[in-house]
């Protein structure tokens, strides 16, 4: 293990070069030392006549142990099919982009950050972003220990890339710490030993297909207070398997779909759009924010036609505006109100229907269609 400096002026600007390469011993040193390997902390900290120099990251990175730009101002370019991967070992450690930086994905796929732990080894690592757009990020361990992420800032990852936590078999704790976080799609759907803490902030799911995958929910802890989960991309899933969040929001005008038999604690959709509840399950909320438009009605719908899917919320009122429902079941002790501009198309039963009959009438609790 040694500290290693990026000092520029070598035989290129690959993070490889060799005769000379770009590396000190020291902050500021003299350039030619040995490329980072396995364990080796490394620092960008700007020190040196070349020190800002262009840095490429053409081949796969040896275990680092940590990875520090602060000070730094050029441009790191991560190209595609390469893997920064970092195994610290059983310590607390710092990633930490800088603002003055420019970071440059080859792939927003393929470009990957990799933060393991080996063996029993349980190390934190500390992830400061300083706005940069990472691609694909894994935090997994696959011995017997546990790798813990905490977020220092707002999280960026681009609207194809993944954030996976502990996938298969794999441990980890990803957390929050009350701060934002835009990523593609997040998935922690293997039976790994893992948890997620979500905190106080807004968690923006990006992509377009399942952008959240719990679907597995064996050994998964979800830890919700009162942040938000937001999907703002087009016919997105959200494939919960049975957990437990705060707040979600399907900001978007297209067709989503949940899975799973949920519990949230507002839940909210956008006016146009759709949501299609899986069927014979109940989703468990204790408020609904349903307030659609003329002409950009909500459709409330069951993932098989005909067979109804339950809506439950203990206590209360919740009244919704310009919703089409059908197949929806809404029981659990609150009170389900739908305004004379909703229909009631068929198979529903539990809802108060205010165009049954001029009020919110009995005809609806029975469940007969208009």
């Amino acid at each position: 293990m040694a500290d290693k400096f990026w000092v520029g002026g070598g035989s290129s600007g690959n993070w490889n070069a060799t005769a000379n390469t770009n590396w000190a011993l020291t902050s500021g040193g003299a350039n030619n030392a040995a490329v980072p390997a396995g364990n080796d902390n490394v620092f960008f900290d700007g020190v040196g006549a070349s020190a800002q120099d262009p840095c490429t990251l053409t081949a796969n990175t040896a275990n680092l142990r940590s990875l520090d730009f602060n000070g730094y101002t050029g441009t790191f370019t991560h190209n595609a099919s390469v893997n920064i991967v970092l195994q610290p070992g059983n310590v607390t450690v710092t990633v930490r982009f800088s603002s003055g930086m420019t970071y440059t994905l080859g792939s927003a796929t393929t470009s990957v950050i990799n933060m393991p732990s080996g063996g029993g080894a349980s190390p934190t690592i500390n992830l400061t972003t300083n706005g940069k757009t990472l691609g694909n990020v894994n935090i997994c361990n696959s011995g017997t220990g546990t790798v813990t992420v905490v977020l220092q800032d707002a999280l960026t990852l681009g609207a194809t890339s993944t954030l996976a936590v502990a996938t298969g078999t794999t441990k980890a704790v990803l957390n929050l710490n009350n701060q934002n976080a835009s990523v593609g799609l997040l998935t922690s759907a293997g039976t790994g030993v893992r948890t997620i803490t979500l905190g106080l902030g807004t968690l923006t799911l990006t992509g377009t297909g399942t952008v959240w995958d719990t679907s597995t929910t064996t050994n998964l802890t979800m830890t919700a207070t009162a942040g938000t989960i937001k999907l703002t991309g087009a016919n997105a899933t959200f494939a919960g398997g049975g957990i437990a969040v705060n707040n979600i929001y399907f900001n978007n005008a297209s067709t989503n779909t949940i899975t799973g038999a949920n519990t949230f604690a507002d839940l909210k959709a956008d006016a146009g759009g759709s949501l299609v509840f899986p069927a014979s399950t109940t989703t468990t909320v204790t408020s609904l924010t349903w307030d659609g438009t003329a002409g950009n009605l909500i459709t409330i719908t069951s993932s098989l036609a005909g067979t109804a899917a339950t809506i439950s919320d203990a206590a209360g009122t919740n009244s919704v505006t310009y919703c089409s429902i059908k197949d929806s079941t809404a029981t659990g002790g609150a009170t389900f109100n739908a305004d004379a501009n909703s229909p009631n198309v068929s198979g529903n039963t539990g809802w108060n229907f205010a165009g049954a009959g001029g009020g919110f009438g009995s005809l609806a609790l029975l469940g007969v269609g208009m």
